[in-house]
């Protein structure tokens, strides 16, 4: 107590000596570029992936077709409606929100599978979008997810007090409207997946920066249908996170099914474009606050409304 302390860890980093997902190579190691979508929302009329896949160096591709048949959606911890909500690790159907993924290459190099994407047509029926929560709860707003049947996924009260009791005991009630906006960040490393299927024994070796590998494992187990005591998640050094690396379990999913369906391990490195375009976020939020106070500047209590825009998915 109260004595600064020497950081154990720096040296290490600092020396170059540290070992992160970029840095494992397995033997035989491919690919993955993932294409997303340029629309906020927008049904998927068809993806053609022939060209891409006539390309020299492509392994594999995969669309949100087959990983509706290969996967089951993932577990939703909402309280209904949310809880109808259909989540795959790529869009089926329809996009939801602008960077979906829609399909994904694999290749023998990962300039050849970005190069791929470019060959991938994808035919959508834009449809409208809304980005504002008060706006998106107003009748005739464009419902998000068709299966909820709602664009309100959860809905709360806290009472801690006699709020009415406080308001009346107030000298003064200050109103005001706030605005939280919508926030992520910017990790040096950005999001990384290796996944290698090893046949032979029957396990899934995942290596990533997944800042929460206890709570990913159950949600990439449930949608690939597979047992959790035969994967091995190994999170190494994470270059920073911030958050934005606690739900990468998409990306596990989607890279895991690439190695299964190419026989390889199969490396991505989410791109800067990609990050600052898709990653998650913290939710953006409008209070509504009402604040009892007394002439001496005491607070009695506090009465807020909020909105949280938690964006396409719970």
């Amino acid at each position: 107590m109260g004595r600064p302390l020497k950081r154990k860890e720096d040296r290490r980093l600092l020396m170059g000596l540290g070992k992160f997902v970029d840095d494992i190579k397995l033997p035989g190691t491919a690919y993955a570029a993932i294409l997303r979508s340029p629309y906020p929302h927008a049904r998927i009329l068809g993806v053609d992936v022939s060209k891409a896949e006539r390309l020299e160096g492509v392994i594999c591709t995969i669309v949100g077709e087959e990983v509706a048949k290969l996967t089951d959606p993932f577990l939703q911890i909402s309280s209904p409606p949310a809880n109808r909500l259909k989540d795959f690790c790529l869009a089926v159907g329809k996009v939801h929100f602008a960077g979906e993924p829609v399909a994904a290459v694999v290749a023998e190099t990962r300039s050849t599978a970005e190069d791929a994407l470019e060959l991938i047509d994808v035919e959508y029926e834009a449809v409208d979008h809304v980005l504002d929560a008060k706006e998106a709860l107003k009748p005739g707003a464009p419902v998000i997810h068709e299966e909820v049947g709602s664009n309100l996924v959860f809905r709360g009260k806290w009472d801690y007090g006699d709020i009415d009791g406080a308001m009346k005991q107030a000298d003064k009630v200050v109103k005001k409207t706030l605005h939280f906006h919508r926030f992520s960040s910017t990790p040096i490393e950005n999001n990384a997946v290796l996944a290698q299927y090893d046949k032979a024994t029957g396990f899934l070796n995942v290596y990533s920066n997944n800042q929460m590998p206890m709570f990913c494992i159950p949600w990439v187990s449930f949608a690939l249908k597979f047992p959790s005591n035969r994967i091995r998640m190994v999170t190494g050094d994470v270059g920073g996170g911030f958050g934005t690396k606690i739900i990468s379990y998409p990306y596990i999913v989607l890279i895991s099914l690439l190695a299964m369906k190419s026989g390889r391990p199969v490396k991505w490195i989410e791109t800067r474009t990609e990050h600052l375009s898709a990653a998650n976020h913290g939710n953006e939020r409008t209070f509504e606050v009402e604040v009892p106070v007394k002439n001496d500047g005491t607070i009695l209590g506090l009465k807020v409304k909020a909105w949280d825009d938690c964006g396409a998915y719970t």
